[in-house]
């Protein structure tokens, strides 16, 4: 009987052993990356234009930017909050785009995170490069963002090369972005509460990641 007893701890015991062990949840970062609540939690970045349109990558909504000016000159999202809540690690950042105009030349563009600190400290972290076509194209990439000292603000934007110079006219392409998101791996932790309004957002920075 004591064998049996033993036998059973041991199986037991081994089968705890053999499981696998959880890496963590993939929390969603991002509001409203779908664009389905028309433009809510999003806003354009220095003197782009963003308006809804119905030429989605998937659903019903889809962010077109027209007017831009300069590289940053798409749209962005204030993430001070989640990101403080999540800490440093690695993120899943994605997006779909495509250009307006059917017969304008492609143009790279990554997704860049900016994260600012209360002593003026400013990080940048960003995908690589992707050819952005007629067609929607996916952008991703996996990036570890780190800092250390007090948050002030962080912010999801997009970005086009910027030439090394102010004229940089042939990349200000209108664009249609749909299906954002900002994913951080791996977390243990409990997820942010998203509230429900929008956050009160501050100018962007002046700083462009590239």
């Amino acid at each position: 009987m004591k064998k049996c007893a033993l036998a059973l701890c041991l199986a037991l015991l081994l089968g705890l052993l053999c499981m696998p062990i959880s890496a963590g949840e993939d929390y969603e970062l991002l509001q409203n990356g779908d664009f389905e609540e028309i433009t809510t939690h999003w806003e354009k970045y220095y003197l782009a234009a963003v308006d809804y349109c119905d030429q989605a990558h998937a659903g019903s909504g889809a962010l077109q930017i027209t007017d831009r000016q300069h590289s940053t000159d798409i749209a962005r999202q204030v993430i001070t909050k989640p990101l403080e809540h999540y800490g440093s690690g690695q993120y899943e950042l994605s997006a779909w785009m495509r250009l307006a105009d059917p017969d304008a030349q492609p143009v790279d563009v990554i997704i860049a995170i900016g994260v600012y600190l209360k002593d003026g400290q400013k990080f940048w972290f960003s995908t690589g490069w992707t050819r952005v076509t007629s067609e929607w194209t996916h952008l991703s990439g996996v990036v570890n963002i780190s800092w250390s000292g007090a948050l002030e603000e962080a912010e999801f934007y997009l970005v086009t090369p910027m030439d090394g110079d102010e004229d940089t006219s042939k990349n200000f392409r209108d664009m249609i972005l749909d299906d954002c998101s900002m994913k951080v791996l791996n977390y243990d932790g409990e997820p942010y509460e998203q509230p429900t309004k929008a956050p009160v957002t501050t100018e962007p920075a002046t700083d462009a990641p590239v």
